[in-house]
């Protein structure tokens, strides 16, 4: 990750599907999981990790922390383990605090705060014979400490809580105050403290008064599926409407408005000057306008026959993908759309526009239709890909099409009748993109994003990838910046150049 605009991932451990946590120290990782038990990584250097030791350990670890030569284990049924590592390769279980489960620890200084159904103090200031100095009652989730304090964020079905304790002295700790809020993952930066949750983007807390943060950042999004960026603003699908935020700096997006009658669903969508176009899965084509958002509305559904998957609007049509074909549709007055021109078969695939031609991803590879003029598109070829496989989104550019699916494929489409596929190489879980500038922005459901390297169409590779709160359905790229809308934790904004 040196430097970040270039990571890139230089080793793969194989770990077990139930491990939670993974602390590097001293060039060793440690892997903690009930099914292969407590593993010792030799990570130094990264890029040829291998397994040094095993040992059994029978229990969920939720959390670990790593402080000097001892790592302390938050096991979810045991209570808190501590393991003296000095030798890395031989470690060694030195002490227990058994209780009814640890489900988060961090250590500062010669105390270790451990919690589950109660938070422990534990004095380490011996590791090896380390013992509770206060308890308390009640608290229960995520713990972070800072200057005498302890914050503990809980979020558990409608009881949702940030608490503040004054551990100065750890043996007299008391809760000094506490408020709801919904999030359940924190973090603790200089003097800001940072959470999140399945339904939160981030907060940002001002923890200049410690016993009474202030909010000097939110930003929510509940559950979105699908952002578009144009003309410096961001439009977000998501549950209870359309969000559009101001995107002109993009580093300080400013929340414009949620319009709940801009009821757009899961699927996908564009924005063209002023109307939104959705491809709304059984009810068609929905067209909105949004000129201003705040009091944008529908304004007309074209039928589409069963299942609209994709649009794109050219030239003053809309362009439809739906399981009963393929639909051509005169928006010259979008108050009045209708269906202008058809081709069948299509199976509802993904599509792109370039030139007066219409590019399909199908499963088997790419077919394209020539629809100039619209009312009567016809086929004017198609090429095999030499891997057939199911089809999420295909863009065309420059002369050529890429489609991305269980294989991101390149096909050369100019000159038309010569076209070929060009490459193929795997890829998992994929659901949008987006290609600027020589690279392929590609959102990947579970697994986060990846961005591709397709510089050279003959080689395209995974340049780096990134993780979300969530499962990433959309990315979209402008002036030097990816907003990937995560379902269901938010909207993210990264800096690319």
């Amino acid at each position: 990750v040196d430097p970040p605009e270039s990571a890139n991932i230089v080793g793969w451990i194989d770990t077990p599907d139930n491990m939670r946590v993974f602390p590097v120290s001293n060039g060793y990782g440690y892997a903690p999981s009930p099914s292969t038990g407590f593993q010792v990584y030799d990570v130094s250097p990264p890029e040829s990790a291998s397994l040094v030791y095993t040992m059994p350990l029978n229990d969920a670890v939720y959390a670990a922390e790593i402080s000097g030569d001892y790592i302390y284990l938050a096991c979810h049924n045991v209570g808190l383990r501590i393991m003296d590592i000095s030798n890395p390769e031989v470690p060694q279980i030195v002490h227990s605090i058994l209780d009814h489960g640890v489900d988060d620890v961090v250590v500062s200084g010669n105390y270790a705060y451990a919690i589950g159904k109660y938070l422990q103090i534990v004095d380490i200031t011996n590791p090896e014979t380390a013992y509770p100095v206060k308890v308390l009652s009640g608290l229960e989730g995520k713990v972070a400490v800072r200057d005498g304090y302890v914050y503990v964020i809980y979020n558990y079905f409608s009881e949702r809580w940030f608490t503040v304790v004054d551990v100065s002295p750890p043996e007299d700790a008391y809760v000094v105050n506490e408020f709801e809020l919904q999030g359940n993952v924190i973090d603790i930066s200089g003097d800001y403290a940072y959470i999140t949750g399945q339904s939160l983007d981030l907060q940002i807390f001002d923890l200049a008064n410690p016993e009474i943060p202030e909010l000097v950042y939110e930003y929510l999004v509940f559950t979105p599926f699908h952002v578009v960026v144009e003309s410096g603003h961001a439009y977000v699908s998501a549950y209870g409407g359309l969000w559009v935020f101001d995107a002109s700096i993009p580093e300080s997006p400013q929340f414009i408005c949620r319009n709940p009658d801009l009821n757009v669903g899961g699927g996908v969508f564009t924005v063209v000057d002023g109307y939104l176009y959705e491809a709304a899965s059984y009810d068609g084509l929905k067209i909105f306008d949004i000129d201003p958002p705040e009091s944008g509305h529908l304004v007309t559904t074209v039928p589409t026959g069963s299942y609209a998957r994709d649009v794109i609007v050219s030239g003053g049509y809309a362009y439809v993908s739906d399981e009963d074909g393929y639909l051509i549709v005169d928006i010259t007055t979008p108050e009045s759309a209708y269906v202008y021109g058809s081709y069948a078969p299509s199976s509802g695939n993904p599509i792109s526009i370039q030139g007066g031609y219409s590019y399909i991803a199908v499963d088997g590879g790419l077919l394209i239709l020539d629809i100039d003029p619209p009312a009567s598109p016809e086929k004017a070829g198609y090429i095999v890909k030499d891997t057939a496989s199911y089809t999420a989104d295909v863009i065309t550019l420059n002369g050529y099409s890429y489609s991305l699916g269980d294989s991101f494929s390149i096909f050369d489409v100019d000159p038309l009748g010569e076209s070929y596929n060009v490459s193929n190489i795997p890829f998992w879980s994929p659901v949008r993109m987006d290609i600027e500038g020589g690279y392929a922005y590609c959102a990947a459901g579970s697994y986060g994003w990846r961005i591709l390297d397709i510089n050279s169409p003959e080689d395209p590779f995974v340049l780096t990838e990134f993780g979300l709160h969530g499962s990433c359905f959309s990315v979209s790229v402008e002036d030097g910046y990816a907003y990937t809308a995560a379902h269901p934790g938010g909207i993210y904004i990264y800096k690319l150049w």
